[in-house]
Formats: structure tokens, C-alpha cells, sequence
């Protein structure tokens, strides 16, 4: 299996190997900007405009956070008490992953490019039961890096994961990003976002945020309620604008991104978070069969009567789902069909 999502951030305004902490820093730099990559997390942690110096990268300060980037691997979110269930077996992970507490071996390194490589342990298999390979990648590119996350499945079994970045961004020196404005690139008058509950999981209620020419202004009690959560929103490039400029924009092809700072701290920097996927309360879906179809020697289908238009994760990013007969839950299993919607569209199916 392989997953692959790219990450740009284009600063559109100002915007040797070292040891740090006992993991190794590199530098990467062309005619515009000069970045720091730690071995650490394979964490980007500075970003500076060479015509100016000036820093975009919030520098981990630990009195509002002590990261500045990192890479969030194999989940985006945290489970319920940090623990979930996989083949009858309960594994506990943190937050987040633990691939942004690990170190990355570098692949290969250009004057303006590195590529960095974690695989699995004996000690991520306690914790998440997959082989794996992780590879991050930061190009420079004019006055723009170009970030890219492949994830390759080194084992048989279908693996499950998410993965998600988590860049935190400072304008200049100012010392809050307050009175700044989160710039979407959308044409809707609103975006539907959803907040995190008390353990840390996706709530089913959505709400509205109102813009105003595509935007909303940022106050220092905006993130008082922690992140904002957009999935499916259609919006895939987010902007920073501060002093009627553009300082950054993050331009991504994930159908999830959220917004965070940490509550209660005057904004010192905006996260724009693309990922693939976030933990929320999982949920049942109870669907009436309408027919079945079997082409011998091929497959069989069996029709429902939803589809599509109840979730469209399916068509729009091979979301996976499994199904049981409500009334033989504990059955062997004795066929596989692939269960399609009422729409007669081809991407109708809701289970493969």
C-alpha cells in the first residue's frame, strides 16, 4: 500500500549539518530561503527569508509549545484513553504518533533538498502492529518548500494509518498573531468546522464560521475553544495575512486541515494542519438491503438503500469501511461483496 501527500508552503512575502540535542540539524538553502531540517521528528524547525533574516517558523518556545512542525505519524489525533483495539489485541499510543519523538536516518541530501527515512522498531510494534517505512522529503523551490510524506506498507495485511502535518507560523516579531487574518482559498460565504471534545476526539456537531471576502480575523481568544477541524470543506490552500500581506500560504491536497494555537496564550503563532484523516467517536451506520447481484465468476454486489449521498468518503478519498449482517454479526464469514448505493453512479460504493 502506498499513500502519498504533498504539503507546500509558499511564502509570498518575506519569509553544514549541526547537533542539537543529540540529533543531528541540516541546513538547505537556494537564492531565497534557508531552512533547517532535525533528524529529530524530521522536523522542520527554521525557515528564513535570506534577503531579511526574518524567521516564519515559530521557534519552540515551551511556555506555548516546545515544537515547531513536526511530521504527525501514524495518528492524526489521539485515540480515547490512547488506546485502541487491533485483531483482539489493545495498543497504546500518545497523540499524535510517535514518529515526531523519533529519529529519521537521512536518504539523500542536495544543497536545496533532503529526504529522511524511519521504519519500524521493535518498540513501534508494541505500540502500532504494522511494518512500515515513513519518508519525508523538503524541497526548496524559488521562495517555496515543498514538503512530501510517503508511507509504505512493508507488510502483507492492509495497514491502517494517518498521517498529518503540523506547522506552526510566526509573522515578523510580533509577539501575538492577533489582528492577523486565516485567508481560504474558497468562494463560500462559510465554512462547517467541527471542535474536539474532553478526550480529545472529533465531536459530531458542526459549526459555522462566517467569512467575510474569504476570510476571518484572528483575536486573542480565537483558539480559547483549542483547534478548528475543516474535513471535506473543498478548500485546499490557506493563507496567513498579516499588515494587508501575505506572509504564508499553505497550499495541500488533504480533504482534512484543521487551525490551532494553544488557548489562553494572546496567539503567539497559527498551525495550518493539513492530514489525511483525525480520531473521532467511531459510529454505526444501519442500512436496509435492497438486492443482490452475483456475476458468476467476477463478483457479487449487493445494493443499499443509501450510498453516496450519506457519505461520500468513499468516492472522494477511498475511505475505508467493513460491514456485517446486523442479524449474524458473530457468522463466519462465507462471501465478500462489494456493497454499492441507490445513485447508479459508478463511484456509488460504500464498501469495496
Amino acid at each position: 500500500m502506498r499513500n502519498r501527500l504533498r504539503e507546500f508552503l509558499i511564502v509570498t512575502s518575506r519569509y553544514k549539518i549541526a547537533q542539537y540535542g543529540g540529533y543531528m540539524e541540516y541546513k538547505i538553502e537556494n537564492e531565497f530561503l534557508e531552512a533547517v531540517v532535525c533528524s529529530k521528528g524530521c522536523e522542520l524547525v527554521s525557515v528564513k527569508t535570506k534577503k531579511d533574516g526574518a524567521e516564519h517558523i515559530w521557534q519552540g518556545n515551551p511556555d506555548a509549545w516546545k515544537r515547531h512542525a513536526p511530521v504527525l505519524f501514524p495518528l492524526v489525533g489521539k485515540y480515547k484513553d490512547n488506546k485502541t483495539e487491533y485483531q483482539g489485541k489493545t495498543y497504546e499510543m500518545s497523540q499524535h504518533g510517535f514518529a515526531r519523538d523519533m529519529e529519521f536516518v537521512p536518504v539523500s541530501k542536495t544543497k536545496d533538498s533532503i529526504v529522511m527515512n524511519l521504519t519500524d522498531t521493535k518498540e513501534t510494534l508494541e505500540k502500532y502492529p504494522f511494518h512500515f517505512e515513513l519518508q519525508c522529503s523538503f524541497t526548496l523551490k524559488g521562495s517555496s518548500i515543498e514538503a512530501g510524506w510517503k508511507v509504505i506498507n512493508s507488510d502483507a495485511e492492509t495497514m491502517y494509518f494517518s498521517i498529518g502535518g503540523h506547522p506552526a507560523f510566526i509573522c515578523d516579531d510580533r509577539q501575538s498573531m492577533a489582528g492577523c487574518e486565516v485567508v481560504f482559498g474558497t468562494k463560500k460565504p462559510a465554512l462547517s468546522y467541527k471542535l474536539l471534545n474532553t478526550d480529545g476526539l472529533v465531536e459530531n456537531e458542526a459549526h459555522e464560521m462566517k467569512l467575510h471576502e474569504s476570510r476571518v480575523t484572528v483575536t486573542e481568544d480565537f483558539f480559547d475553544k483549542d483547534a478548528y477541524i475543516f474535513e471535506n470543506s473543498g478548500c485546499h490552500e490557506v493563507s496567513i495575512w498579516a499588515d494587508g500581506k501575505t506572509a504564508v500560504t499553505v497550499i495541500f491536497d488533504a480533504p482534512v486541515f484543521g487551525l490551532w494555537s494553544p488557548g489562553g496564550k494572546k496567539v503567539p503563532f497559527i498551525c495550518i494542519e493539513p492530514g489525511r484523516s483525525i480520531v473521532g467517536d467511531t459510529g454505526i451506520t444501519l442500512y436496509t438491503i435492497g438486492s443482490v447481484k452475483t456475476i458468476p465468476g467476477y463478483r457479487t454486489y449487493v445494493s443499499i438503500d443509501g450510498g453516496m449521498t450519506d457519505n461520500i468518503r468513499v468516492s472522494m478519498y477511498q475511505a475505508e469501511y467493513e460491514g456485517v449482517l446486523a442479524n449474524r454479526v458473530n457468522d463466519a464469514v462465507e462471501e465478500k461483496a462489494r456493497v454499492v448505493g441507490r445513485c447508479c453512479e459508478s463511484g456509488d460504493i460504500l464498501m469495496m
